[in-house]
C-alpha cells in the first residue's frame, strides 16, 4: 500500500468512527422502529409488572400491528414524471428531449419497486436514500454505460456530524455489505483476509463470504466530488475527483473505447477510413477493434479533441457547427502554407482545405470538447416530514409507538383474562369428591349428601373497559397520522352524507400533501443527476421513444452533444440552464381507471365535438389509447378506416358532380337551343 493510501485510510477511518459515535443513537432508532413496523411483542414497561423476574420484558402473544395498517395506508404508489423548463425559449426543443429520455429511463428502471421500497422506508424511518450513479459496466453492442437507480436505507448512510443537508456537507459515508467476490470483480483488490465490520446492515448475523465496504464521499478544493473505499485495512479505490471522465484505452494502440465502440459503425477519421493497421472487423468482447489488443487502462482525462469536419458525426447542432466554422475559417485563412512547403501536402490531399487559385492549404483545425463534471453528490434524500435540526424527517413509528405499546399491553391483559374467565366449581375441602379438570367434566360422588357442598361461580371476564380504551388507543394513532376512515373507504358514522364522507376523505390527501411535496422534490433531484450524467459520460446517441400529439409512438435520439454552445471565443461549453421538477398531473394520470372516466366525461360534454362525428369518435379513442384502454387501439383503427372510406365515397361523388356540371356545360356551349 501507497503511504499516501496509508494517510488517508486512517484518516477516513478516524472520520467515519467519530461520526458513527455521533450518530449512534439515532441508528438505534432504526432498529427500533423496524421492529414496531414488523411487529414486536416486547411491550415497554409502564408498570413495574411489566417486567419479568428476571429484569426482562414481558411480550404479547398477540400483536395489533396498528404501524403497519397506518403506514401502509398512506403509501403513495404514483411514480413522480418529470418536467423540464428551459430557461431559454431557444432549448424549449433541448428540454422536451431531456423529458422522453428521461421517462425512458424510468421505464427501464425497475421504478416501481424503488419507489415502494423508498415509500416505506421514508415513512417507517423518517428519510430514505435514493443514490444515482452511471454503471460504466452495463455495456451493449455500440453503447458504454448507463444510469443506476439504487434505495439506500438510512443506516446505511453516516452524515457528517452537524450538518442537515447533503449537499451542504464535506463529506459523507455510505456503508454497502458486498461479497468478496464482488468487491474483486468492482474494485479489483482482492479482501480474503477482512472480516464483516457490520452485519447489522443486513439484518443478520456475520456470514463468511461478505464484507462491509466503506465508501466516502467528499467535495475536494476545486469544487468537485472524490471518493475514497476501503474494507477494513484495505483501500479499494482512491479517486480525488471520480466525476471526471475516466476513460478505459487500449495500452497498445492508445485509442479509448468509446471510440472502440463508434467504429462499429462509422470510422474516425474524416477521409472516411480506419487507422494505419486496423482492420475492418467486428471485434470480440473487451478487444480493440483497431489493433486487437486486449489489454486496457483507465485514464482521467479533462478534453477531448476532434476534427471540426467530425463534430457533424458527433451530433453537434448545426448553428454550433457555423458559429465554429466561422470562427475558425479566419484562422485557417492565417495559416495557409504553400502546397509542399515542409508538409509533405501534395494537391488534393484531405485533412486540409486548399484553395486553387493561390496554391496554399491550410491544415483542418481541431475542436476542443471539455468534458461535462455534474460536481453533484450522487445520494438525494427523500425525507417524509420535514424535522428541525435532524439528517431526517420524522418518523411515523416514533409519532404512533406509545398508542402501538398500549395496544400490545391491552391485549395481553385481555387475553389473559378471556383465558381466566370460565365457570368454576367450589366444593369443601375435607369432602370426599374427585374432580375432572376436562371439560364436561365427571364428579364421583360416594355420598349423596356431599351434593349440596357442591357450589358454581360464573366468572364471565368484563372486558368493557379495555375495549374502550384500546379503541381510543387506536383513533389516537389515526389522528397522529392523519387517516380517517372515509380515507380507509371505511365505514364513517362522523360523516351524514356522500359529500360529507368526500369531504373528509379530501382532508386526509391535505395532510398527507406535504409528504408528496418532499417526494417530488427529491425525484426531481434523482432527474437532474440522471441528465447530467448523460452529458458527462454518455458520448453515443440514445433511441428514444415517445407519443407524440396525436397519441402515435414516435422515436428520435437523445444526442449528448446537441447540449454544446459555444461563445464569442469559440470555446465549447455544455448548457444545463434547465430547471426540473415533477409533472403536478402524474398522480391523476397514473389512475388510468379515472382517466377513462374524465375521458367519457369529456366525450359526452361534446369536448371533442359532436359525440356522434367519426372525428370526435377517433380523438376520444386515441386518448383512450393512450391511457392504455384495452382494446383501444384497434378501435381507432377501425374509425379511420371508416373515415377514410367516407371521405373516398365523398370524392367520387363530388368527382361525379363535376363531371355533370362539365357535361351540361358543354352541351349549353355546343347547343344553344337547349337555353
Amino acid at each position: 500500500m501507497k503511504n499516501d493510501d496509508r494517510r488517508e485510510l486512517a484518516k477516513w477511518q478516524e472520520r467515519l468512527e467519530r461520526n458513527l459515535t455521533a450518530y449512534d443513537t439515532e441508528l438505534q432508532k432504526m432498529e427500533n422502529r423496524e421492529r414496531q413496523y414488523n411487529g414486536d411483542r416486547k411491550i415497554r414497561p409502564t408498570t413495574g409488572n411489566d417486567r419479568t423476574r428476571d429484569g426482562k420484558l414481558r411480550e404479547t402473544s398477540h400483536v395489533w400491528n396498528i404501524t403497519a395498517e397506518n403506514i401502509d395506508a398512506i403509501i403513495d404508489s404514483t411514480m413522480p414524471m418529470p418536467k423540464v423548463v428551459p430557461l431559454w425559449k431557444k432549448d424549449e426543443a433541448l428540454a422536451r428531449k431531456i423529458e422522453n429520455m428521461l421517462r425512458n429511463e424510468l421505464e427501464r428502471l425497475p421504478t416501481e419497486t424503488i419507489n415502494d421500497r423508498a415509500e416505506r422506508t421514508a415513512k417507517k424511518q423518517g428519510g430514505v436514500g435514493l443514490l444515482t450513479e452511471w454503471d460504466i459496466t452495463k455495456r451493449t453492442h455500440t453503447t458504454v454505460g448507463e444510469n443506476s437507480l439504487r434505495v439506500l436505507h438510512p443506516k446505511k448512510i453516516i452524515p457528517q456530524d452537524g450538518v442537515e443537508d447533503t449537499d451542504d456537507m464535506d463529506y459523507y459515508f455510505v456503508r454497502v455489505p458486498m461479497t468478496r467476490s464482488a468487491v474483486k470483480r468492482r474494485y479489483g483488490v482482492d479482501v480474503e483476509n477482512e472480516e464483516e465490520a457490520a452485519p447489522e446492515l443486513r439484518g443478520g448475523d456475520s456470514a463468511e463470504d461478505m464484507v462491509t465496504v466503506e465508501i466516502a464521499v467528499y467535495r475536494n478544493d476545486d469544487g468537485g466530488i472524490g471518493r475514497f473505499v476501503w474494507v477494513g485495512d484495505t483501500v479499494c479505490e482512491n479517486l480525488p475527483d471520480c466525476q471526471s471522465r475516466r476513460l478505459r484505452r487500449c495500452k497498445k494502440c492508445g485509442m479509448s473505447e468509446a471510440d472502440n465502440a463508434l467504429t462499429l459503425d462509422m470510422p474516425l477519421s474524416p477521409e472516411g477510413e480506419l487507422p494505419e493497421g486496423a482492420k475492418a472487423r467486428k471485434p470480440r468482447k473487451d478487444e480493440c477493434s483497431y489493433c486487437g489488443s486486449r489489454s486496457w487502462e483507465y485514464q482521467t482525462e479533462e478534453t477531448r479533441r476532434v476534427p471540426l469536419s467530425d463534430l457533424k458525426r458527433l451530433g453537434v447542432r448545426d448553428d454550433v457547427i457555423a458559429r465554429l466554422t466561422a470562427i475558425y475559417g479566419q484562422q485557417m485563412q492565417s495559416a495557409m502554407l504553400p502546397f509542399g512547403a515542409e508538409t509533405g501536402m501534395e494537391m488534393g490531399m484531405p485533412g486540409g482545405i486548399d484553395t486553387a487559385a493561390t496554391g496554399m492549404f491550410a491544415p483542418e483545425p481541431t475542436v476542443e470538447i471539455p468534458y461535462y463534471k455534474p460536481n453533484l453528490f450522487p445520494l438525494v434524500i427523500m425525507r417524509n416530514v420535514t424535522a428541525e435540526n435532524q439528517f431526517l424527517g420524522e418518523s411515523d413509528c416514533d409519532k404512533i409507538k406509545d398508542q402501538q405499546n398500549t395496544i400490545n399491553r391491552l391485549e395481553q391483559k385481555i387475553l389473559d383474562r378471556l383465558i381466566k374467565a370460565g365457570t368454576k366449581i367450589s366444593v369443601p375441602a375435607d369432602a370426599h369428591i374427585r374432580m375432572d379438570a376436562e371439560d364436561s367434566e365427571i364428579i364421583p360422588i360416594t355420598n349423596m349428601t356431599d351434593i349440596s357442598l357442591l357450589k358454581q361461580f360464573e366468572f364471565s371476564g368484563n372486558l368493557e373497559y379495555e375495549i374502550v380504551h384500546l379503541q381510543q388507543a387506536y383513533n389516537e394513532a389515526q389522528r397522529v397520522m392523519g387517516v380517517t376512515e372515509s380515507f380507509l373507504g371505511r365505514k364513517d358514522t362522523t360523516a351524514t352524507s356522500g359529500t360529507a364522507k368526500e369531504f373528509a376523505a379530501a382532508q386526509t390527501v391535505g395532510r398527507l400533501e406535504s409528504r408528496r411535496v418532499l417526494k417530488k422534490q427529491a425525484w426531481a433531484g434523482v432527474f437532474e443527476r440522471m441528465f447530467k450524467n448523460m452529458l458527462a459520460y454518455a458520448d453515443e446517441r440514445r433511441p428514444v421513444h415517445y407519443q407524440d400529439e396525436k397519441g402515435q409512438m414516435d422515436y428520435e435520439e437523445f444526442i449528448p452533444y446537441e447540449f454544446l454552445e459555444v461563445d464569442e471565443a469559440g470555446e465549447l461549453y455544455w448548457n444545463t440552464q434547465f430547471l426540473f421538477s415533477t409533472d403536478d398531473a402524474s398522480g391523476l394520470a397514473a389512475n388510468r381507471e379515472k382517466m377513462w372516466q374524465e375521458c367519457t366525461a369529456h366525450l359526452q360534454a361534446g369536448a371533442y365535438g359532436n359525440p356522434s362525428d367519426l372525428n370526435a369518435l377517433i380523438i376520444y379513442w386515441t386518448k383512450m389509447e393512450e391511457q392504455h384502454y384495452p382494446g383501444a387501439g384497434n378501435t381507432k383503427k377501425l374509425l379511420e378506416e371508416q373515415r377514410k372510406q367516407q371521405m373516398q365515397q365523398q370524392a367520387i361523388m363530388m368527382q361525379m358532380q363535376q363531371q355533370a356540371q362539365a357535361a351540361q356545360t358543354e352541351q349549353v356551349q355546343t347547343d344553344p337551343a337547349t337555353i
